[in-house]
């Protein structure tokens, strides 16, 4: 019973990972609080527009959503095709990372952090995590460190 708690526990790490990855404004990746509000006594007038509120991100562009979607479609098909061998699955993950190394660095680019995936796209990758990529890796290999590093390469952006 242990043993499947602490799987589950690794497998939602894993996953938090992904989807913030993949759907920037997730929580994982989110921005910090906002400061509280000067003294308005203190607060200087100045004829400069009011910046936009930072809960309103801008949607990304159709080529970019696109972008993303492929890359995350592709690692969910190597995760499902892979679920009974950890070894296989790492290998996969790690292999698309590398031949995709220009789509993770613009997922974990910062100057992407307030755009996100149009609703539509959001809604069905989460479908995904939730119907696919979830049950395939929590078969087996939720407790592997070598799938685990594969998909924290992803959410860092690193290259090995």
């Amino acid at each position: 019973m242990t043993t499947t708690r602490v799987g589950t526990a690794i497998a939602a790490a894993i996953l938090a990972v992904i989807v913030a990855a993949i759907v920037p404004g997730t929580p994982a990746f989110a921005d910090p609080p906002a400061k509280p509000a000067a003294d308005p006594k203190a607060e200087k007038k100045t004829d400069k527009a009011p910046a936009p509120a930072p809960d309103k991100k801008q949607p990304l562009s159709d080529a970019d959503a696109k972008r993303f979607v492929d890359f995350f479609d592709k690692l969910v098909a190597i995760v499902v095709a892979n679920q009974d061998d950890c070894v296989k699955m790492a290998a996969g993950i790690n292999g698309h990372i590398d031949a995709n190394q220009a789509v993770v660095k613009e997922l974990n680019d910062p100057k992407n952090k307030d755009k996100e995936l149009p609703a539509a796209v959001k809604d069905r990758v989460q479908k995904k995590v939730r119907d696919e990529l979830t049950p395939a890796i929590t078969k087996k290999c939720s407790t592997d460190k070598s799938v685990e590093a594969a998909f924290n390469r992803m959410g860092a952006g690193r290259e090995k």
